[in-house]
């Protein structure tokens, strides 16, 4: 689950990628189109998810926009959900993804292409934001990126693209209810949504070290993971994040909130509170973060590149 590093390892990407220069001509495309789906937000599904994939994406969005959340907060990390998704209710979540989220990419759609998109020794993600690594790529390679979907194009100029990839895993997640699957979907989705956010605009010296395959050193652009320390459940895996409010602070915040419902099952309370628990422990200044000595929840965007380079 996560964005991964852009570097090391070679990811194929989609027979829909075309890669240009400066300038490429992309007038003789048309707007995107999907198939048929209904969700809360403005989202559109390529032509390869299966019905039984349409129809369980339906009902997670469904659940986690009815879904009522308790009306006091209990744990340190839920008391920050609404810095974060800007109130408790489930309208103000669906707001929240709908910024983020525009495109889902369907496990059955091939990759090719010679963007570099994962770590090496990354554990299969349940999903990824491919909008936001492609991003980082034409940046660092200063090219035109347009990804064919349906009849149409994506021009990927920003982040907030919103072009999520979700995997077999994704779908594979088990449960014994129903009602705790929508939950794990929703906040795989959560986590990828925040990977939408260049947080404070992109830095040059970060194009840099993109360019060059090294790491970075501030990655609130996308929202970048990083490697986990040794002795971490993790360690050795880019499933971490070192910075304030990253995608697993984001997710670790959501889950926290959903542990604490009144009246749902024990079996999605035990979910919530374990993927809390898990989110949580992947971001390595937890304690400051959720004490609150590292500020408020930025969750703003910007598409500027910084010029930071003397």
């Amino acid at each position: 689950m996560g964005l991964l590093r852009m570097n090391k390892t070679l990811l194929l990407l989609s027979s829909g990628v075309i890669i240009g220069g400066c300038g490429l001509d992309f007038r003789f495309k048309g707007k995107p189109t999907g198939q048929p789906i209904n969700l809360p937000i403005e989202a559109l599904v390529d032509k390869n998810f299966s019905s039984q994939q349409i129809s369980e994406l339906e009902e997670s969005f469904a659940w986690a926009n009815e879904f009522e959340a308790p009306r006091t907060f209990v744990s340190k990390a839920s008391r920050w959900y609404e810095e974060i998704f800007g109130s408790s209710s489930s309208a103000d979540l669906m707001v929240y993804l709908d910024t983020r989220i525009s495109y889902f990419v369907s496990p059955q759609t091939t990759y090719q292409s010679n963007i570099k998109l994962s770590t090496v020794r990354n554990r299969q993600a349940l999903a990824t934001n491919i909008g936001a690594a492609i991003f980082m790529h034409s940046k660092a390679n200063d090219s035109d990126i347009i990804y064919e979907f349906g009849a149409g194009v994506i021009d990927i100029k920003s982040p907030r693209v919103g072009l999520v990839k979700l995997n077999n895993a994704f779908f594979d997640q088990e449960t014994s209810q129903a009602e705790a699957k929508n939950f794990r979907l929703m906040s795989v989705l959560v986590h990828e949504a925040r990977h939408s956010d260049c947080t404070g605009g992109i830095k040059r010296s970060e194009i840099l070290n993109e360019k060059k395959g090294v790491e970075h050193v501030d990655n609130s652009c996308s929202h970048l993971h990083t490697y986990c320390p040794a002795g971490h459940d993790y360690a050795g895996y880019a499933a971490c994040d070192n910075h304030p409010w990253g995608a697993y602070a984001v997710s670790a915040v959501h889950a926290a909130r959903i542990a604490e419902c009144d009246d749902c099952s024990e079996e999605i309370v035990q979910v919530a509170l374990a993927t809390a628990l898990d989110q949580g422990s992947r971001v390595m200044i937890e304690k400051k973060l959720f004490s609150g000595s590292l500020g408020l929840p930025n969750m703003s965007h910007s598409d500027i590149v910084v010029e930071d380079l003397n």
